[in-house]
Parts: structure tokens; C-alpha cells; sequence
């Protein structure tokens, strides 16, 4: 599965765990967590059709939430998953990537946990 090997490539990636030690979690942040982390989700998948058949291309949109205690530290893990991730082709955990690319990136504070949160939008193309 997509979501394996982005998880693998996220969690193991130098540049990102450099950055106070991020955590990569699926759908939510755990309750209590008060370090840097990521989360991640998938959005609807889109599975490639052409008249000829299945192409065997799916494209699979993800939102990945880069959270920390400072919006310096939101900031700076963001840049890192965008430099790791933007253009990105090759394996991913096992699973062949075509290409990565960026969408969006907002800014965000979640006043309830005192977390800021920079929110990003991928698209993911592969096997």
C-alpha cells in the first residue's frame, strides 16, 4: 500500500527527523503528543481509465500536517517535507512513485493544544 511507503519514507527520511526528532502518524496527532510531528492522510484516490483499458497509474491526493510548538518550528518542518517530497520519483517504501507535486500550503493555530500546524496538499502518482 501508498500509505505504508509514504509513512516509511517520511519516518526515515534524514532531513525531517533531523528537525527535533518529528513523529509520522496516520489521521490524528495522539492526544497529549507535545512533540514536532506530521500527520497524514489520504484523500480520495483517482484511478486512471483510458479507452484502451486501466493504466495502471493511480493518483492519490494526501494532506500532511507538519505540527509544532512554534510557528518557526511548523515552518521549518514544512520546508523540509516539501523538499523532501516535491517532485520525489522512485521508491517509496516499496512502492514506485512516478512523481510527487505540490498543491498548497497554509498556515494554521489550533488554539485548543497550543500547536501551530502548517497545512500541505500533495498529489502522488504511481503504480
Amino acid at each position: 500500500m501508498i500509505e505504508t511507503g509514504l509513512y516509511e519514507f517520511l519516518s526515515t527520511e534524514a532531513s525531517i527527523a533531523a528537525i527535533n526528532g518529528a513523529q509520522v502518524y496516520p489521521l490524528v496527532k495522539p492526544q497529549n503528543e507535545d512533540q514536532t510531528s506530521i500527520v497524514y492522510r489520504f484523500l480520495p484516490k483517482q484511478f486512471g481509465r483510458t479507452f484502451c483499458g486501466e493504466p495502471n497509474i493511480t493518483l492519490s491526493r494526501v494532506q500532511l500536517d507538519c505540527w509544532a510548538t512554534s510557528y518557526a518550528g511548523a515552518k521549518a518542518l514544512a520546508t523540509a517535507v516539501r523538499q523532501a517530497l516535491d517532485f520525489y520519483s522512485g521508491d517509496m517504501g516499496g512502492f514506485p512513485v512516478l512523481s510527487v507535486q505540490w498543491q498548497f500550503e497554509n498556515d494554521d493555530f489550533e488554539d485548543d493544544i497550543r500547536f501551530y500546524r502548517v497545512i500541505q496538499d500533495i498529489k502522488i502518482f504511481h503504480h
